[in-house]
């Protein structure tokens, strides 16, 4: 009778260095290789050739200052209405009109963000950041919620929402134009 934990048969050969070293380096040259096809794959698209509507393959991270600021963000409201220091999400369609992705990852992440302004001054506040859900390759066209707080001002107020590149700019203050929306206070 065989006792618990024994391997029938003849123990196993052992494997000499260079048979060893052949059977551990055939899965890493099959890995390898493989990673460079998916590499490779990955590369084969030009920002021309992609889809507009498609994210941008793989984790996308800003890491350099973008050289141009141009935006188009669009929403079905005409505008907005909430009481002092609410948080009020807004429905907003943007397309990335630069001609390198976007992404809220990175040294340089690009995020969503406002500004209020009260008739023709803007308020000294700091709107909140949205991130952006995936990364937007050119010509990608995504809808999400935009998280917006009511200030504590009274009177015409807009907001205009705006892409930021932390660290770097908004993109309003570049020249892009916002997506500005009217305020009406709840009594």
């Amino acid at each position: 009778m065989q006792q618990r934990g024994s391997a029938p048969g003849p123990p196993s050969p052992i494997l000499e260095w260079p048979q060893r070293d052949a059977i551990i380096a055939l899965p890493r040259a099959l890995l390898t290789g493989a990673a460079f096809f998916l590499f490779l794959a990955g590369c084969t698209s030009t920002p021309t050739e992609q889809k507009a509507g498609t994210a941008a393959p793989g984790p996308v991270e800003l890491n350099t200052p973008l050289s141009s600021f141009s935006q188009n963000m669009t929403s079905p409201s005409t505008s907005i209405s909430g009481s002092p220091g609410q948080l009020v999400t807004i429905p907003v369609t943007m397309v990335n009109t630069e001609p390198v992705p976007l992404s809220s990852a990175g040294t340089y992440p690009v995020t969503v963000s406002y500004k209020w302004f009260q008739g023709p001054t803007m308020l000294p506040s700091e709107g909140e950041r949205t991130l952006l859900p995936q990364p937007h390759g050119p010509g990608d066209q995504e809808s999400f919620t935009v998280r917006v707080r009511v200030p504590d001002q009274t009177g015409d107020l807009r907001v205009k929402i705006s892409l930021v590149q932390e660290g770097v700019a908004w993109f309003i203050m570049k020249g892009a134009t916002p997506l500005e929306l009217r305020f009406a206070a709840k009594p």
